[in-house]
């Protein structure tokens, strides 16, 4: 099975803009949040550790990997 990852695609003054996301269990009111609700009614909150091109990056993928 393909490794998942979640980035989602954000509006912002006209331009879109990726986001990276990494699954929280607990946050904190100034952190960034995205909430996801799978097929089976279940939500997993997400907040962005990436937002600019300047930001780290967290993950690569593997040259020939599939990734989703």
């Amino acid at each position: 099975m393909a490794l998942r990852r979640m980035v989602a695609l954000v509006e912002q003054d006209g331009m879109l803009l990726l986001f990276e996301l990494a699954p929280v269990d607990g946050a904190t009111p100034e952190e960034s949040l995205i909430s996801v609700t799978d097929d089976n009614g279940i939500t997993t909150p997400y907040r962005v550790v990436a937002r600019r091109f300047e930001d780290t990056v967290n993950w690569f993928v593997a040259y020939g990997a599939t990734e989703v």
